[in-house]
C-alpha cells in the first residue's frame, strides 16, 4: 500500500506540493485543509486541521501555512504519530527549539523534513562537488546575493505581517543562501548585520547586508534585498586557484535567468579562463527531488537528506544571531 498524504495550506507552495505528490507512484491519496480553497483536483477541503490530524489513514502531514502556526502544527503531527514535511522557515522561541528536539528524541521513527529545496539545485550540487574535490584549493571567501522586487500586492499578503511571517526578505529568501553556505562551510559566526526595514513595517526587513566568518576563518558576505529589481540569485566561492560560482534559478516567475555554473581559472596577465555549464531543468525539479527524499525515507526507512531538524535548527539559530546584531 502507498502513502496517504494530508496537506495543510493550499497556497502557492501547497499547490506545488499537491501536484508533485499526486504524480508519485508511492502516494495513494491526498487530503487537504485550506480556509480559502474548498475544492481542488476533485478533492474537497477537510473541515479543519483537526480533521487531518485525527484521520488515522493519513500517514504524513505536509505543512504549507504562513510561518506563525507551523510549530503548533508540527507538535500536533508528532502527537498524531504522522511523518512531517514542513516548509521553511519556522518562527521559533528557545522553548520551541527544546520542544522540537524533545519530540524528535521521544519519537525517532517519525520522519521530519523541512523545505530547503535549494540544496537540490543542480548547479549548486555541481558547485559543492567541485569545491569538495579540492581541485582548485581550499575556499578563501564566499559572496552571495539573493534578491527580488515587489509591488503593492506584497503589503496585502501575510508576509507583510510580522506576527505571521516572523521577518522580511532575509527570513523568507536570504535564509536559503545562509543554508547553502552552512552546508558548504559548516558553522558560521555573525560579524555584522546592516538591516533596513520597510518604513511602515517594523521587523519586516527589505534590505540586509550580512558579514560572517566560518569556524576556519573564511569571510562570508550575503546580500538579501527586495530592491533587487533585476532579480538575482548568485553564489561565488573564491579559492586558491579559481572562483567557483553559480547564477540563475528556475522559478515560476522566470525572472532569475537560466541556471549556470561557472569556474574562472588559470589567471594570467589579468585574465582568466571561464568554464561555463548551462543547466536545463524543468519547473519544480528541486521541489520534486526533496519530495522524493521525504517519501523514500518513509517507504524504505532511509535517512532524511538535507532539511533535517539539525539543519533547520542551525540556520534558525543563525537568523536569531543576525537579528540580535542588526544595526
Amino acid at each position: 500500500m502507498g502513502l496517504n498524504i494530508g496537506i495543510i495550506g493550499l497556497g502557492l507552495l501547497g499547490l506545488k506540493r499537491f501536484e508533485i505528490f499526486q504524480n508519485m507512484n508511492e502516494v495513494d491519496s491526498i487530503s487537504f485543509f485550506d480556509p480559502v480553497t474548498k475544492f481542488f483536483q476533485s478533492t474537497s477541503s477537510a473541515l479543519d486541521t483537526d480533521s487531518i490530524f485525527s484521520d488515522k489513514n493519513i500517514d504524513a502531514i505536509i505543512i504549507c501555512t504562513p510561518n506563525e502556526p507551523k510549530m503548533d502544527l508540527i507538535a500536533k503531527a508528532y502527537k498524531s504519530n504522522k511523518h512531517i514535511f514542513c516548509e521553511k522557515p519556522l518562527i521559533m522561541t528557545k522553548e520551541d527549539k527544546l520542544m522540537l528536539e524533545s519530540l524528535h528524541q521521544s519519537n525517532p521513527n517519525i520522519k521530519v523534513k523541512f523545505g530547503f529545496n535549494h540544496r537540490y539545485l543542480s548547479h549548486y550540487r555541481e558547485m559543492k562537488k567541485t569545491i569538495e574535490s579540492g581541485e582548485y584549493g581550499k575556499p578563501l571567501w564566499v559572496r552571495g546575493i539573493y534578491g527580488k522586487g515587489f509591488d503593492d500586492s506584497f503589503f496585502q499578503g501575510w508576509r507583510a505581517d510580522k506576527l505571521l511571517s516572523g521577518g522580511g526578505i532575509l527570513f523568507d529568501q536570504g535564509i536559503h543562501m545562509l543554508d547553502l553556505v552552512l552546508d558548504l562551510l559548516g558553522s558560521l559566526q555573525v560579524k555584522s548585520a546592516l538591516i533596513d526595514d520597510f518604513d511602515n513595517l517594523p521587523g519586516i526587513e527589505a534590505n540586509a547586508f550580512i558579514n560572517l566568518r566560518s569556524e576556519n576563518g573564511i569571510p562570508v558576505s550575503i546580500h538579501s534585498s527586495m530592491y533587487q529589481w533585476h532579480h538575482k540569485f548568485s553564489l561565488e566561492v573564491g579559492t586558491e586557484k579559481a572562483i567557483i560560482g553559480l547564477s540563475g534559478l528556475v522559478s515560476s516567475t522566470k525572472s532569475y535567468g537560466s541556471e549556470v555554473s561557472k569556474i574562472a581559472r588559470n589567471w594570467d596577465n589579468n585574465f582568466a579562463e571561464v568554464l561555463t555549464t548551462n543547466h536545463s531543468n524543468p519547473d519544480l525539479y528541486s521541489f520534486k527531488e526533496e519530495c522524493k527524499n521525504f517519501v523514500d525515507s518513509i517507504v524504505n526507512d532511509n535517512v532524511i537528506i538535507n532539511g533535517t531538524i539539525k539543519d533547520t535548527l542551525r540556520v534558525m539559530d543563525l537568523i536569531e544571531q543576525i537579528y540580535c546584531q542588526r544595526q
